[in-house]
């Protein structure tokens, strides 16, 4: 009696046990990345923004064995989504980041509080 189909039996086990590991999140971010954090740490007698204003830059990369091809749209500059939310006053802001794939899809948005 051959144990090879038992062999086979383990290690297909083995590398489907790996995979799910692997694509169930526990690599951080491989899948997917959703992170907020601040653009000023220095946050002492600042007060609570009213409004909020956001602007967004989207990109997408196409991973190639030689060449890196990307391409990104939109801009997210602070005086921008100021102007759009009409604020006079910026006390603060965030940068919320959202990856999918590796980093193939990301959009990261400036989000911008104040008077």
């Amino acid at each position: 009696m051959s144990s090879l189909p038992f062999t086979r039996c383990l290690a297909s086990l083995g590398l489907l046990l790996l995979l799910s590991g692997a694509l169930s999140g526990c690599v951080f971010g491989a899948i997917y990345s959703d992170t907020r954090q601040p653009l000023v740490l220095n946050m002492r007698q600042t007060p609570r923004g009213l409004k909020m204003g956001e602007s967004a830059t989207r990109k997408i990369t196409l991973p190639t064995t030689s060449l890196n091809l990307a391409a990104s749209w939109n801009g997210r500059a602070i005086g921008d989504a100021a102007k759009r939310a009409g604020l006079q006053e910026i006390y603060y802001a965030d940068l919320h980041t959202f990856s999918v794939l590796l980093g193939i899809w990301q959009e990261k948005t400036v989000e911008v509080y104040g008077q």
